[in-house]
């Protein structure tokens, strides 16, 4: 196993860790210099890799709730990518504020990502040609598959305990977004009646017969303006509770 050190001592800005995570991690040019590009970068690693977080809480001093997301990213990555581990020591993980509702939120959407994915990986390493071994290793990816799944039911739990029990003006959050998808689904269903009533163009085949809308599309289009910035005002709601709310 290759083992790697960061020393967070010495970085002090966004593109200098990620300038030290290229040269260290051997990342490819196409790397983004983000988080994102980072842990897509660290899910093709094939080599017992080691990664060592040296003072760890110097990163956290220059760089703020970033470094809190880079710790948390790294560890997922560990859980995700069997070649790839983390040593961060425990004042870091101490002092390390909880996860916000919002992460958790991302972090459920890349495991959802990540299943499909590996479910595909998969199917396409179940068979192979006899006296040949196939492309990745199934037990490897089944391993991942448990361990992204017992992710993914430990995060949803969490989400929805938090959504319950978040209030805001008298309405929990689960109810807020209860809501918003209501009212998504309103708006989406008039959206396109309305615009089937505004078709008064056309004329029976064949004859002068008019065609007119039953409804006054005028009104219905007031009524989708509001309703439009319900829905606007409401999500935002929403997401603002997510980045206040720790999980």
């Amino acid at each position: 196993m290759r083992k790697l050190t960061l020393d967070c001592s010495q970085i002090g800005t966004k593109a200098g860790l990620h300038l030290q995570l290229t040269e260290l991690l051997n990342l490819p040019e196409y790397y983004g210099n983000n988080l994102d590009a980072l842990a897509d970068c660290i899910s093709e690693i094939h080599q017992e890799t080691c990664l060592v977080l040296e003072h760890p809480e110097a990163l956290q001093e220059s760089l703020g709730d970033y470094a809190d997301r880079l710790f948390r990213l790294l560890e997922h990555c560990a859980s995700e990518n069997p070649f790839f581990h983390v040593e961060l020591p425990m004042t870091a993980e101490q002092t390390a504020p909880s996860m916000k509702l919002a992460e958790a939120l991302q972090e459920r959407a890349d495991l959802n990502r990540s299943i499909q994915q590996l479910e595909s990986r998969l199917a396409a390493n179940a068979i192979a040609q006899e006296g040949e071994a196939p492309a990745e290793d199934p037990r490897d990816l089944l391993a991942q598959l448990d361990r992204s799944i017992d992710r993914l039911e430990e995060l949803t739990a969490a989400i929805n305990l938090a959504n319950s029990r978040t209030v805001y003006q008298g309405e929990t959050l689960t109810q807020m977004i209860a809501r918003r998808d209501a009212l998504t689904l309103r708006l989406r269903i008039l959206r396109e009646f309305v615009h089937e009533a505004s078709q008064t163009g056309r004329r029976a085949r064949g004859s002068e017969i008019r065609i007119v809308s039953t409804v006054n599309v005028k009104a219905l289009q007031k009524d989708l303006d509001t309703l439009s910035r319900e829905l606007r005002l409401l999500d935002n709601t929403i997401q603002s509770l997510n980045w206040s709310t720790e999980l």
